[in-house]
Parts: C-alpha cells; sequence; structure tokens
C-alpha cells in the first residue's frame, strides 16, 4: 500500500531513488562549484584536480608539483620536481586515481620517484563524487590524516608528497609514494 495517494501508481527506479537522497542544494552548488580551480583550505595553493589537469605542463605538471612539493615542505627550496608520466590507475572506486613517474633536479634517496595520485571523480560520476564529498565527507578526514597524521601514526603509512582539499568545491588532491601490491606469494 502507498504512502500516501501520490505515491499510488508510481514506478520506483534507481534514478528517482536517488533524486529523492540528493538534496537539491547540494547537487546545484556541487554541479556549479565542481569544476572551479581554487585555493586549497590548507596551503592557499590552487591545485589540479584531475590526471588530465596534471599532466598539462603549461598550467600545471612540473613546475605546480614543484610549487606543491615546496610549499608542503617534501622538497627543500631550491630543487624542483619534472613530471615524467602520468598513468590513470584502475581500482577501487572511491575516488580517481593515477601513477605519476617523476625525477628531481637533486635526487635523495628519502624522496620516492613513483608517486600515487588521488583526486575527485570526473564530473561525469556525479553521483559518486556526491556520496563520497557530500554524504559520506570522506575525502576532507583522508585529506586531514595524510597531512597532519600519517607520518606519526603508529602503523607505516605512504609518505604524503601533498594534500589539500577545497571545502566550497569538493575538490581535492592527495599525492603520496606509490605503494606496491604484495605479491600473491606474499599473502
Amino acid at each position: 500500500m502507498a504512502r500516501c495517494d501520490g505515491e499510488a501508481g508510481q514506478i520506483c527506479d534507481s534514478a528517482s531513488v536517488f533524486d529523492a537522497v540528493w538534496p537539491a542544494p547540494e547537487l546545484v552548488r556541487l554541479e556549479t562549484s565542481t569544476l572551479e580551480v581554487r585555493a586549497g583550505d590548507t596551503y592557499g595553493l590552487e591545485f589540479p584536480f584531475s590526471a588530465e589537469m596534471l599532466k598539462d605542463e603549461r598550467r600545471w605538471g612540473s613546475r605546480w608539483l614543484t610549487d606543491a612539493f615546496r610549499k608542503s615542505g617534501a622538497i627543500a627550496a631550491d630543487n624542483s620536481v619534472r613530471l615524467e608520466e602520468v598513468v590513470d590507475f584502475v581500482g577501487g572506486g572511491a575516488a580517481s586515481k593515477a601513477v605519476l613517474t617523476v625525477s628531481y633536479a637533486k635526487p635523495d634517496a628519502s624522496l620516492h620517484t613513483r608517486l600515487f595520485a588521488k583526486m575527485p571523480h570526473v564530473v561525469e560520476r556525479k553521483r559518486e563524487k556526491y556520496l563520497n564529498a557530500v554524504v559520506y565527507k570522506s575525502d576532507g578526514p583522508e585529506v586531514t590524516f595524510a597531512q597532519k597524521f600519517a607520518s606519526a601514526a603508529p602503523v607505516r603509512c605512504a609518505q604524503t608528497y601533498f594534500a589539500d582539499r577545497n571545502e566550497a568545491t569538493t575538490n581535492y588532491i592527495l599525492i603520496t609514494e606509490c605503494l606496491e601490491y604484495a605479491s600473491v606469494e606474499e599473502h
């Protein structure tokens, strides 16, 4: 029996259920701000939030990585980063991911050359982006953990090179060392 006469005879599909749990003001805010480039809330530095943006050497790329890593303290002020390659990483579902290959003007054993980048879902996957950023608010705590706690955690965490988020746009970028998956034999 329908809860009210207005529901009688309606067909329930996943799209209508999703529309019912997606508050209109949040949807409008997400759709209008998700493509905006804004400064991060922690470092005050504008940041790319997709692998395609990161590859753009004119706007982002090596120069941005250098600025970001210096600002976060991951590299010294007299060092620089060269972005060699960005490869999309397929796996998981909470974000878009990429593996970066980089080199440094002043190589150091403590600096990794294979890095892992996590960014929000592309706008075409707005349901996942909405759920992760607005409903679960998972991006914010993960970025905060990487920024402030990962290096002091009682277990080994990936070394953070840069992590920032803009609350208004829900965009973020998290760059860490790339941890290799264990082999079947090691499990």
